[in-house]
């Protein structure tokens, strides 16, 4: 199979081997695809021996141990989905691969430790019982020897973590407790991503019923990006997008703020707690919950606050406690929001509104450096104001830094506070965005 450029195994459940996988990579070395669904690989030591692979060793309180070992080198792979991905210590299949070339990785993930462990099998084909690592240990992160697994190409990662009850594992009356942290990933190091995707997906049984299922159909928080990640440095991020999460605001400010200097693009969908996100876009404009439910039409007591119409109002002091006060998302030009009943059209006009104001202040303040640039110049002397931070007229800082671009793009799709008329609104705003909207579809 020296030629083959995807690779696919569906719904194979238990029954594909580590050792088999292997055997297939080794001969596929122009594969571009790997789809690895319904279907998690058993680990067989023994045979990866005879292939000349170094094979983990278990360790009794559930730690896994691999020493540097001959790598399955697949230099043209550039996708690879596991769905779904064991619960943890998904490194092990990392460790045996090396993947140069990798651009989009697809993951799905369970919160609950319980679910999908590897499955180990003695030489004479005995399972071989895997405890779970507690959770606190450290090592279901990083394990007894601290490397990483570089990644450098992967640009687009998609993780999707399911919650609630999920099938059943082998040895599962061993486990620890259902933790909410996903380390997957964090012996994974990929520096040059672009583009984020996290969905929650609940998963539900048939045969669930009760408190405990209405307990588990509920939205999670997002998972923390400090749990998610070893180096949650997302310097070339140009895109996230978070699916059916309640979203925690100070923590998404503080990474939109510091840790997402280049995000271009915010999709939220399904999202509880999107519209104090949307709000923070444009710190202080909204006034809070209570000055989300103003429509496009208030144009009375828009809670900007301040006279000269850059955007900087006082708004509401607990809002800007919570969001830092500054303006995050510095470079977002494209916001889309979609089945958030939470994003109201007021919020969209003010973020809208006050986007355009400070970063025509941003442009006005740019075009002022220059002049005194080239007057300066002709003169022989520089301007104080050229000094790398150092603020210039109209408050923003000579490169720019410190003023928000404008919202070029707004998609609102299926959200029951937005109508086609506050739409029609928008469209009305000096400097609006193309907007493309779509409303609430009937029930039944």
């Amino acid at each position: 199979m020296p030629s083959l450029l995807t690779l696919k195994f569906d719904g194979l459940a238990r029954n594909l081997l580590f050792s088999r996988l292997f055997y297939h990579l080794f001969r596929t070395p122009a594969l571009r695809t790997l789809i690895i669904h319904d279907t998690l690989p058993t680990v067989d030591p023994h045979r990866l021996t005879t292939m000349g692979v170094s094979p983990p060793s278990l360790f009794p309180n559930g730690t896994i141990h691999v020493e540097g070992t001959r790598k399955v080198k697949l230099p043209a792979l550039d996708s690879l989905s596991l769905r779904p991905a064991p619960s943890w210590a998904l490194w092990l299949l990392f460790h045996y691969l090396e993947l140069p070339t990798l651009v989009k990785l697809d993951l799905q993930v369970y919160t609950d430790r319980r679910s999908l462990p590897w499955l180990w099998i003695s030489p004479d084909g005995r399972p071989v019982e895997v405890p779970v690592p507690p959770s606190g240990a450290g090592t279901d992160i990083l394990g007894p020897d601290h490397w990483a697994i570089p990644l450098p190409a992967l640009r687009t990662l998609h993780i999707t973590y399911c919650t609630g009850i999920s099938p059943p594992a082998p040895q599962a009356a061993s486990a620890a407790p259902a933790t909410a942290t996903l380390p997957q990933l964090r012996r994974l190091v990929f520096p040059g991503l672009t583009e984020l995707q996290i969905i929650h997906t609940p998963r539900v049984l048939a045969t669930q019923v009760g408190p405990q299922a209405s307990e588990s159909a509920s939205l999670p928080p997002l998972p923390a990006f400090d749990a998610l990640f070893h180096a949650p440095d997302f310097r070339h991020l140009v895109r996230l997008a978070l699916i059916g999460c309640v979203l925690p605001l100070a923590t998404l400010c503080d990474a939109l703020r510091a840790r997402m200097p280049a995000l271009e693009v915010l999709a939220l969908s399904a999202c509880t707690g999107a519209g104090a996100l949307v709000c923070a876009l444009a710190p202080g404009e909204c006034g809070g919950p209570g000055g989300c439910e103003r429509s496009t039409g208030d144009k009375d007591g828009d809670g900007d606050g301040d006279s000269d119409g850059d955007g900087d109002g006082d708004g509401d002091r607990d809002g800007e406690r919570e969001t830092g006060g500054a303006w995050i998302g510095m470079n977002v030009s494209a916001v889309i929001v979609s089945k958030c009943a939470d994003v109201r059209a007021g919020c969209l006009r003010r973020v809208i509104e006050a986007r355009v104001r400070a970063s025509a202040v941003s442009e006005s303040a740019s075009g002022s450096e220059s002049e005194l640039e080239s007057t300066s110049t002709s003169s022989g002397t520089l301007p104080a104001s050229s000094e790398p931070g150092v603020p210039v007229a109209g408050g923003g800082l000579g490169t720019g830094v410190g003023r928000p671009k404008r919202i070029t793009q707004m998609q609102v799709f299926e959200c029951p506070g937005v109508t086609k008329g506050d739409v029609a609104a928008l469209a009305d705003i000096p400097g609006a965005p193309a907007v493309c909207w779509l409303p609430p579809k009937l029930a039944g």
